[in-house]
């Protein structure tokens, strides 16, 4: 029957990071109108950089996944996004599986507290909250995504070069999923910035961090 193949995007909301992914991913063959952010020269990235409860507990485990102030900050994001933003879908997605456990269980004892919360996360259909690793975010799209790193620092307050899922042979493919889920806005939380990073060989998707963290 032949082939064609498909260039153009025609959300109507335009496609929020389409330049990044064009030409990060697609190599530049794609056709994307800007997002009415981005024809304004505003940002939809929004960076969030927990400075407290960042480091790995020595006391209790070597790892730096799941800090505790990066899940804090995290609920602290989605319980704003309910109260004030509820007419947007939400998805918060991590690089750790760690601290997708973590936030799931941080966001139950919330929603314990906050009983009149819980009506959000039965509404927007197929766009329905969810909290998911990276790995299996599966043809999703949001209003707004929380992309939480789910690595902090180690007791001693340096950063390793390993961040999770990120490392993954399949990992820039499931960034680039991930990005292209937003549709207006994305909020990225992390312990560290693009300068904090470390020298790091080019892994799975590390190479897109310092673009991303900046």
């Amino acid at each position: 029957f032949g082939k064609e193949t498909l260039r153009k995007s025609y959300r109507t909301q335009g496609q929020l990071f389409g330049p990044l992914v064009n030409r990060e991913f697609y190599q530049g063959r794609l056709d994307i109108e800007p997002s009415a952010a981005e024809f304004n020269g505003l940002s939809s990235l929004e960076l969030v950089i927990v400075d407290g409860d960042n480091r790995a507990n020595r006391n209790v485990t070597a790892s730096t996944e799941a800090p505790i102030g990066e899940v804090n900050k995290v609920i602290e994001l989605i319980t704003d996004h309910v109260r004030n933003q509820p007419e947007h879908s939400l998805l918060v997605v991590s690089a750790s599986p760690v601290e997708v456990e973590a936030i799931d269980d941080a966001l139950e004892l919330e929603l314990q507290a906050n009983t009149d919360l819980r009506e959000f996360f039965e509404k927007h259909g197929r766009e329905k909250f969810e909290v998911t690793s990276l790995s299996d975010l599966n043809h999703r799209l949001a209003d707004r995504i929380i992309f939480s790193i789910g690595f902090g620092r180690t007791p001693q307050g340096k950063i390793l070069s390993h961040f999770g899922l990120l490392n993954e042979p399949e990992a820039k493919r499931w960034l680039a999923n991930m990005l292209v889920s937003a549709r207006y806005k994305m909020t990225i939380v992390s312990c560290f910035s693009a300068y904090d990073l470390p020298e790091m060989r080019s892994e799975g998707a590390t190479e897109y961090l310092p673009i991303l963290l900046k």
